[in-house]
């Protein structure tokens, strides 16, 4: 295990998105980086998730939510998943986002954005 790896293991990382082709790349790349991970296509299914391993006692540190798979509903999302754990890191990539700005989203809950296309650099930093 390299030194880059190593400093994301233990780390659990949801993704939520619709779009395969972008939560295979992130998936991809969040393996290589040493996390677990699991993808969700919608809203319910990632609150679900969550909620399951919270019961769990395996919460996830981390969700990167599409702004693409969300639509108008991204601040509802990030409130649920704010309610089962106040400290989750929500990570929002706004492509696609309908032009709303940076402030509405972080008032929305959201801890940081993660602009498409994503790097491993970019991605590292917000695992981090």
């Amino acid at each position: 295990m390299s030194n880059k790896t190593r400093k994301f293991a233990g780390k659990k990382v949801l993704i939520l998105s619709c779009d395969g082709v972008v939560a295979q790349s992130l998936a991809e790349m969040i393996r290589n980086l040493g996390c677990e991970h699991k993808t969700a296509a919608t809203s319910q299914e990632a609150v679900a998730l969550c909620a399951e391993a919270e019961k769990a006692g395996k919460p996830f540190s981390i969700v990167l939510l599409d702004a693409a798979t969300l639509g108008g509903n991204a601040c509802a999302t990030a409130q649920k998943l704010r309610a089962l754990d106040r400290n989750i890191k929500l990570v929002f990539s706004p492509g696609g986002a309908g032009g709303l700005s940076l402030s509405e989203w972080q008032k929305g809950g959201f801890s940081v954005t993660l602009p498409y296309p994503v790097s491993v650099v970019e991605l590292a930093r917000v695992l981090a």
